[in-house]
């Protein structure tokens, strides 16, 4: 079995999101937004999807991907923020500081 290349992989991930995007949220549009500065990296997706209330994830079901998302942001000492409404699509964010 062949072991994919890590630019293979990238390809990867970033097809299952749109996928995931367009069935998980009816997203028509995604930006997705890397930005390197000497003290900060921030990767930011953004989606013009059905939205959700953040603040209101309903407990008897709960979102295994918000969850395991900020587990991982909080493993590598990244900040994870989500923004979304009902309607208005879905934005998250993922800053980590650059040591220096």
């Amino acid at each position: 079995m062949k072991v994919p290349s890590p630019r293979e992989r990238e390809l990867q991930h970033k097809t299952e999101l749109a996928q995931l995007l367009e069935q998980l949220a009816r997203a028509k549009r995604i930006e997705v937004t890397l930005a390197a500065a000497p003290e900060r990296v921030t990767l930011t997706i953004a989606d013009d999807g059905a939205g959700f209330d953040p603040e209101h994830v309903v407990p008897a079901r709960p979102s295994w991907g918000l969850t395991i998302m900020q587990e991982r942001a909080e493993a590598i000492g990244a900040r994870l923020t989500v923004e979304s409404a009902p309607g208005k699509g879905t934005r998250v964010c993922v800053a980590i500081d650059c040591p220096g």
